[in-house]
């Protein structure tokens, strides 16, 4: 049965970026689940995106304080993401997308995707996107198979009847050395008995 070709492996797009969120609490920011999907959401609805396609993740900068007043700066909370795509067109054009919308209009995609009443004090700061080729991963090696050992059932007829008949010979050989010796022998009682009658 012949074996299927495998498919050919491709290289992938991966469309990259960050989405910085101003808020009062940025730990907590990150830690909301509900916050996180919202910004998936909005990143898939920009993008024209399934959500299934977008993998996010957040991370935190502490509020902190500047100048002898003690004025507070709000917290950041840095939303990465990876967009994989199989064509470097289609990554161009998810690419494109996101960086032509405004950081308003992330903004208030965000705030649609929160419960009500949620949302309201949200800013984006900052926007960014870029492409990286990855290329397609090395297809593995077969590995090279061993040579086969032969079977003991299948050795060489031929070579097992030499083998016989070498056995054969070699056991008649101290058959023939018996014979002569007992011709010899017999030899030699004969002429003892003619050599004793004549005396």
């Amino acid at each position: 049965t012949p074996v299927p070709t495998p498919a050919p492996l491709r290289e992938a797009y991966v469309v990259e970026g960050a989405v910085a969120l101003e808020v009062g609490d940025s730990e907590i920011a990150c830690a909301d689940v509900t916050l996180n999907l919202a910004v998936v959401q909005s990143l898939a609805e920009i993008a024209n995106q399934s959500l299934g396609n977008i993998e996010v993740s957040c991370t935190f900068v502490p509020a902190r304080r500047l100048g002898s007043d003690g004025r507070r700066l709000r917290g950041s909370a840095l939303h990465t993401y990876n967009i994989t795509m199989l064509s470097e067109g289609a990554a161009q054009d998810v690419a494109g997308r996101i960086s032509n919308a405004p950081k308003e209009e992330f903004a208030d995609s965000i705030r649609e995707h929160l419960p009500a009443g949620r949302g309201s004090d949200i800013e984006v700061s900052r926007v960014s996107v870029k492409i990286i080729a990855e290329p397609a991963p090395a297809p593995d090696s077969a590995p090279t198979p061993a040579p086969p050992t032969p079977d003991s059932n299948d050795a060489d007829p031929d070579s097992d009847a030499t083998a016989d008949e070498d056995s054969e010979m070699d056991s008649a050989e101290p058959r023939q050395q018996q014979q002569q010796r007992c011709i010899g022998v017999a030899a030699l009682l004969s002429v003892f008995a003619s050599m004793l009658a004549k005396l």
